[in-house]
């Protein structure tokens, strides 16, 4: 009996947080969203109360060379069957698309290897393949009627080259700086440091559009320590960042 009441409570407050975050997305002016490489992004969204909604990207692997290539088609084969494969990472299976995607080896090796539904099944599971179509149309819907502001976690690797992606943002941003819509994106990554004591934020770019950041952290955002993977031990970082956008009044139009 515990269980169900617990069950019908969890179910009551999931529902009255969708209604809450439908009313906030009527009204407001801007969308703040994830765009990958990986679920980090959209988990800091949500957990400082910035996020508007779920996109294809929030839970999956993907890069900035793969959303472009989506955004040019439109999306149309995204959850196409004849291009949707298994694959093992590990010991975990997942579901990789790799039709007409590739990218310049300036990403980490784990996010070239096409577009990854790490938690999702959406060759066999209906609702699963229905959920992520939905998360596109909404997308879409909003291209061309609300200012965007991205988000995006560039995964720390061997290859980095900021520059490069900082054009690639830009071209990113053409799709979605239409109708006179305001577009912009936050770019951040990681450099280590040897102590604890020598973190900091870097700002590396701010312009009206771009926005980038360097988290001089002492741990990579990776591994099993839940703290560490999902960068609570760095948020003291994370709302330096997010204070200087939201100095800029980003947040507000």
């Amino acid at each position: 009996m515990k269980q169900k009441i617990k069950s019908r409570i969890n179910k009551i407050r999931k529902l009255a947080k969708k209604a809450i975050s439908s009313v906030k997305l009527a009204v407001t002016n801007t969308v703040m969203v994830s765009i990958g490489e990986n679920c980090l992004t959209d988990a800091i969204l949500d957990r400082h109360g910035l996020k508007s909604f779920t996109t294809p990207y929030s839970h999956g692997r993907s890069n900035i060379d793969y959303a472009i290539a989506l955004e040019s088609t439109g999306y149309s084969d995204l959850l196409n069957l004849d291009y949707l494969a298994y694959d093992n990472v590990g010991k975990k299976t997942v579901i990789r698309n790799t039709h007409n995607l590739s990218s310049d080896p300036i990403f980490i090796d784990l996010h070239r290897n096409g577009f990854e539904f790490t938690h999702h099944d959406v060759i066999h599971n209906k609702a699963h393949r229905d959920s992520c179509a939905r998360k596109v149309i909404r997308l879409l819907k909003y291209k061309g009627r609300k200012n965007f502001h991205f988000f995006y976690h560039y995964r720390i690797n061997p290859e980095s080259d900021l520059r490069s992606l900082f054009r690639k943002a830009e071209r990113f941003l053409e799709f979605y700086d239409i109708n006179g819509k305001c577009c912009e994106i936050t770019i951040f990554t990681q450099e280590i440091v040897p102590a604890t004591e020598e973190r900091r934020l870097r700002v590396v770019k701010h312009t009206n559009k771009i926005r980038a950041f360097i988290f001089e952290t002492h741990h990579p955002w990776a591994g099993e320590k839940h703290d560490i993977f999902w960068a609570i031990n760095d948020d003291d970082l994370i709302q330096q960042m997010l204070h200087i956008n939201n100095s800029t009044g980003i947040y507000e139009k």
